[in-house]
């Protein structure tokens, strides 16, 4: 009887360690798995702030990758002049030489506005403004420069291209003609287009008279101020009221008015006529009154 109690107060004794044992490894895993809680947790917190910090980048990948599939498509080349790489809507091609060129060492036709490469673009010998070899094809008539096709005017006498500069205005007709087309005349020695000078128009005594001028002011009927266009062979009214019984006499392209009779009184006067504002301007005043007086112009 006395052994049968120590075997069953020693197999309880195992039983209790076993089940305390037990207790014990329950405790620590309900701890682990606290622990591994609350790892849970932050790791949960961390991967929300990764997700939105990565959220732009994962944005920028995308539009980049965009960016790079529609590069991909396009064609690279390098500008002929100076060698960097371009793509196709970054370079043009030089209508002349046929060769890709970049914007910063290409420029604009001054005659036909096309761009060119800066190697097929020459200055014009009139306006040296840049310009491409197919408008510079024509030669001066005169001077036999290259001149762009801006520059380039017909002359109404020989009916070929000359250049502005080589341009001039005969003074008997008003046409434009080329200097190779002006002669001087053997009568009046007067510059005159070649046209004027075998018909003798240049030595007109009207033309002599007025050494080159166009226009003639006087007075007509008494005070009305008159102008005589001798281009036009027209005489119109200028519509400035003058004294009457005054005189003009013109000075270097100036018209002067003297004297002159106002109300019943003689006027000392002398003013400038203003052509561009059609209005007389007073300029000095004569010793004596004047009217119907005689006056002369001396060059």
């Amino acid at each position: 009887a006395q052994s049968d109690q120590g075997v069953t107060a020693t197999g309880v004794k195992k039983r209790n360690k076993i089940i305390q044992g037990c207790k014990d490894e329950i405790k620590r895993l309900g701890d682990k798995i606290a622990e591994l809680r609350l790892q849970a947790e932050a790791l949960k917190n961390k991967h929300e702030e990764a997700k939105g910090q990565l959220g732009p980048i994962v944005t920028n990948i995308k539009e980049n990758s965009k960016i790079v599939a529609e590069l991909n498509e396009r064609k690279f080349e390098k500008c002929f002049t100076c060698q960097k790489l371009l793509c196709s809507q970054c370079s043009a091609e030089c209508p002349t030489c046929k060769l890709k060129v970049c914007k910063e060492h290409s420029s604009e036709c001054h005659s036909c506005k096309k761009c060119f490469s800066s190697n097929c673009l020459k200055d014009c010998s009139d306006c040296s403004k840049k310009t491409c070899h197919g408008c510079l094809e024509k030669d001066c008539n005169v001077c036999q420069k290259k001149t762009c096709k801006v520059c380039l005017t017909e002359c109404s006498i020989c009916k070929k291209f000359s250049c502005t500069k080589c341009f001039t205005q005969c003074l008997n007709c008003q046409s434009k003609v080329c200097a190779s087309c002006m002669k001087k005349c053997e009568k009046c020695t007067k510059m005159a287009c070649s046209k004027c000078v075998d018909t003798s128009s240049c030595c007109d005594d009207e033309f002599l008279k007025l050494d080159g001028a166009t226009k003639i002011y006087g007075i007509y009927q008494e005070s009305t101020f008159y102008c005589y266009d001798i281009i036009a062979k027209k005489i119109t009214n200028v519509g400035v009221g003058i004294p009457s019984r005054s005189r003009t006499v013109q000075l270097q392209n100036r018209i002067f008015v003297t004297g002159g009779y106002v109300s019943s009184t003689t006027v000392n006067t002398v003013s400038e006529y203003n052509e561009a504002s059609k209005s007389l301007v007073s300029k000095a005043s004569m010793t004596y009154a004047r009217y119907w007086h005689a006056i002369a112009r001396i060059a």
